[in-house]
């Protein structure tokens, strides 16, 4: 499977502790050298930036050349270069969550899923409890509404509750 990350899930995903259920979930994530650029940033918190230093095994860098392209000239260079590198490899799916990115890799076909939804599998899977999870993203400055995060916690309960838990 060939899944490429973006900037945004995997610094919320480092900021909660839980970078490597990525790794659990998908085995190995690429990412283009923009999205590493991004997380080395100034700007990006210490412990993000740790992270990127020494990147785990199981995520890969990939050089992303952007083309001439309207379209992706709005999106910030991360988000450009994995629908870029998403589409050169026919990758089976792209973790954005801004909804501008997500939106143009759709418009590309590509299949496209987020941080929320992430974590949402994870739970699916017992790697972790769903809300405290989502408690600690949302401390991390993860921005969502509310309407969405109270559906993916009301599609975890009924999970939940249909497994008689």
């Amino acid at each position: 499977m060939v899944v490429i990350a973006d900037t945004t899930p995997l610094n919320h995903l480092v900021l909660i502790g839980c970078e490597r259920l990525l790794h659990q979930l998908y085995a190995r994530v690429l990412i283009p050298a923009q999205v590493l650029g991004e997380l080395r940033a100034a700007k990006a918190p210490p412990m993000v930036r740790g992270f990127a230093r020494r990147l785990p095994e199981w995520i890969e860098v990939h050089e992303v050349a952007l083309p001439d392209d309207r379209a992706l000239a709005r999106l910030d260079a991360g988000e450009a270069a994995v629908i870029v590198l998403a589409q050169r490899l026919a990758a089976d799916l792209a973790i954005i969550d801004e909804t501008q990115g997500r939106r143009e890799a759709a418009s590309r076909n590509l299949v496209v899923t987020g941080t929320l939804t992430v974590l949402l599998i994870a739970a699916e899977r017992d790697l972790i409890d769903f809300p405290p999870t989502v408690a600690r993203l949302r401390q991390s400055g993860f921005r969502a509404s509310t309407k969405l995060i109270e559906r993916f916690l009301d599609r975890d309960r009924a999970r939940r509750e249909s497994r008689g838990a």
